[in-house]
């Protein structure tokens, strides 16, 4: 998981989280509520206290990984939202 935050730029906080430990992160805060992908964006940056925002490049994709590996699903009730 998380290996240790610093109060530095979001390169250097991105580089003590190991490979793939984003899903970790986006399943955490879709267990509180379902969301759209900004809104997964800004609560993992709210987490962060502002050090980190992982980019829609990050979260989109592995958003598609964990649908495709069932442990997430997508409601289309007006916006497309992400739920587990």
């Amino acid at each position: 998981m998380i290996k240790g935050l610093i109060n530095v730029g979001s390169k250097i906080v991105e580089v003590l989280m190991d490979r793939g430990d984003i899903k970790y992160l986006i399943l955490s805060v879709l267990e509180e509520k379902p969301m759209h992908g900004y809104q997964i964006i800004n609560e993992i940056k709210e987490k962060f206290n502002g050090l980190y925002s992982p980019s829609p490049g990050t979260i989109y994709p592995t958003l598609q990984m964990l649908e495709e590996q069932r442990l997430i699903r997508v409601e289309r009730k007006g916006e497309k939202k992400f739920t587990v």
